[in-house]
């Protein structure tokens, strides 16, 4: 097995040890969980509403004998929902502790006549960073003439999957920002920054670091395999570098206009 190919394992032996841990320290500060959870409660409702419209709605269009496919569909679709609640309470009382106030906690301190002299500053941020991830990853996609791996290209732009995946698609581009960065910047980010506070290359350290594990998830999509996980690396470390001021929710705003372009400038052509 090349190098490359390990990398994928690398990152969700990394995701899942994180899981555990976060997990572990839901159910050490139970009060401050249970806080997160009404918080998180309404997307993760909404996250496994939506997975299961998408089962019944596909079901009806594609039949009964397409049952056990769509099933695994809409399954991935609530564990994705599932570990960014864990991750979420997880990484709760981490950010209480800090005290990171990013878009979204702005935005609920201006709902309730609260000082929010930051809301903003981070909306505009949100927005400009989301504009210069968009346009960086289309330079490195595209001046450096990238485009999707043969194993990417058998999984998504197959002409046979194309219309059976039609609706998972767009879930996947909503789904993956959320609990990819509730992973990846919410809670091992700040539970690594945390551990290492005492150094003073431990911020740099965590954001370097869950950057490089995001990167080794993208390892194999596209041709040549360097340019996308450069491209993840990079954006990685701006958002970890930014996080304090964006917070979960500018990041996952940037993470998905990111996608939404990745997925745009893909050479597909669905059937008829």
């Amino acid at each position: 097995m090349t190098p490359l190919r390990v990398m994928p394992y690398l990152f969700w032996i990394g995701l899942f040890s994180g899981l555990l841990f976060a997990a572990r320290d839901c159910m050490a500060h139970p009060l401050q969980k249970s806080t997160a959870w009404q918080r998180y409660r309404p997307l993760f409702y909404a996250m496994v509403a939506a997975a299961v419209l998408f089962f019944a709605a596909n079901l009806i269009r594609f039949g009964l004998q397409w049952w056990f496919d769509l099933f695994w569909q809409a399954f991935h679709l609530i564990l994705q929902a599932v570990m960014a609640t864990v991750f979420f309470c997880g990484g709760w009382p981490r950010i209480m502790e800090m005290r990171h106030i990013g878009l979204l906690e702005q935005y609920r301190y201006r709902r309730a006549n609260l000082a929010a002299p930051g809301l903003n500053r981070a909306a505009l941020e949100t927005a400009l960073l989301a504009v210069g991830v968009v346009a960086f990853s289309a330079a490195m996609l595209h001046i450096v003439k990238t485009g999707p791996s043969e194993l990417f290209s058998r999984w998504l732009a197959a002409r046979e999957h194309l219309n059976f995946r039609s609706g998972y698609i767009p879930l996947l581009i909503l789904f993956a920002p959320i609990w990819e960065e509730t992973a990846l910047r919410w809670y091992l980010l700040n539970r690594i920054e945390g551990n290492l506070a005492e150094w003073r290359w431990g911020r740099p350290l965590a954001i370097v670091g869950t950057a490089a594990l995001w990167a080794m998830g993208h390892a194999a999509m596209t041709d040549p395999a360097w340019v996308k996980m450069t491209q993840i690396f990079c954006v990685g470390c701006v958002l970890g570098a930014r996080f304090r001021s964006i917070g979960l929710s500018g990041c996952v705003v940037v993470h998905m206009a990111m996608n939404l372009m990745a997925f745009l400038s893909l050479p597909l052509s669905f059937p008829g």
